[in-house]
């Protein structure tokens, strides 16, 4: 027996309007679709499964049946409209399509999937000689307060050992205090300049204690101090050029950070916070293909690892945290969200015998709450 299917819109694909043209980017195909505005009430009839008879009996006062039949059959020959056992089919696994749709577009869209060839070093010169004049700076620097952070010290635990006993710590002892010596190694030793040259094809490139795609030192750090007694409380960007701190907003951020991270109970007790972001301006500058976001994708987890493992070799615990509300960090930060986004955000303190396992009793987070 025949089965009448409904019709339903496509459920990957996303519509917007570009320069008063309507877009139907069909982000896993690569393929984009312009069309007229007199067609979308067609297409939004089906956002919601319908059988496609339904629509003849609709008030499309410019469109006569047979050309609505010639349009829904074009749609389906564009994959616009899909069955809805096409459309509703999904594989049992967890994975990228059982994530929300800005998650979906983000990774599909950014796939690569022609043939592509690097350039050669001359032709990559010359065209990087091309933009020259509008290369982001690779130092950032906020105007204002400095604070000089002790010489990097040197640190001698064994790097196996130290990998091996990497956790993510995130319930300290609000009594004990990391140090200013602390915070400067980890700055250096996480994210810091160990040279610098003058490349006659990109310019000014810097060497740092991560790999950094494209010589282009996307990542940036920022401190927030809780309660460290050497500096003002407050919320601070780390200078790689000058190896110090740089004051951006003074006084107690501690609630605003626990908003931004939706409550979480580490925040009321560490001593302070590191923020990890990525300038996307310096390597969309050189790469201009779908290898940008991955390259920043690339230097976070980089940043992140050194993060984790100078803490525990210091024996300050850390802790990562990956949900929070962008706009509200970005406005604490100054930064502009087209050319900088946060990454991740870290907790930092001290505590005696070091392990995720010993969590804190009852007692102990009221205390952390006050």
């Amino acid at each position: 027996m025949f089965e009448i299917k409904k019709l339903s819109m496509n459920l990957d694909m996303v519509i917007y309007n570009q320069s008063g043209n309507i877009i139907l980017d069909l982000y896993k195909e690569h393929r984009q679709l312009s069309i007229n505005t007199k067609y979308l009430p067609i297409l939004f009839f089906f956002s919601e499964a319908n059988y496609e008879e339904e629509l003849y009996y609709q008030d499309f006062p410019d469109f006569d049946n047979i050309t609505l039949e010639n349009i829904v059959a074009e749609f389906i020959t564009k994959k616009v409209l899909v069955y809805v056992n096409e459309s509703e089919e999904k594989n049992n696994t967890l994975g990228i399509d059982t994530l929300n749709k800005s998650i979906n577009y983000y990774y599909w869209a950014n796939k690569v999937f022609t043939e592509e060839k690097y350039n050669s070093t001359y032709d990559e010169f010359m065209t990087l000689m091309d933009k020259r004049k509008s290369q982001p700076n690779i130092y950032k620097e906020y105007p204002g307060e400095k604070y000089d952070l002790p010489f990097p010290q040197e640190i001698k635990e064994d790097l196996m050992t130290t990998m091996l006993k990497r956790e993510s710590i995130r319930y300290v002892d609000p009594q004990k205090k990391i140090n200013l010596q602390d915070l400067s190694n980890i700055l250096y030793y996480s994210n810091g300049e160990t040279a610098y040259a003058l490349d006659s094809g990109i310019g000014s490139a810097i060497f740092k204690t991560l790999a950094t795609p494209g010589g282009r030192a996307a990542s940036e750090l920022y401190f927030v101090n809780f309660s460290l007694s050497e500096i003002p409380l407050g919320i601070y960007h780390y200078s790689i050029k000058s190896h110090n701190l740089e004051l951006i907003k003074k006084g107690n951020y501690r609630d605003d950070f626990f908003n931004i991270c939706g409550g979480q109970i580490q925040l009321n007790l560490a001593n302070g916070l590191l923020v990890t972001t990525e300038r996307i301006d310096r390597i969309i500058w050189k790469y201009q293909d779908a290898s940008a976001y991955r390259s920043a994708l690339i230097e976070t987890g980089e940043l992140a690892q050194n993060i984790y493992l100078t803490a525990t070799a210091l024996k300050v615990a850390t802790g990562i945290i990956g949900t929070f509300r962008d706009n509200m960090l970005e406005s604490l930060l100054d930064i502009d969200p087209a050319l900088e986004f946060g990454t991740a955000i870290f907790t930092l303190g001290k505590k005696e015998g070091l392990t995720r396992f010993n969590r804190p009793t009852l007692e102990e987070y009221r205390e952390g709450e006050k």
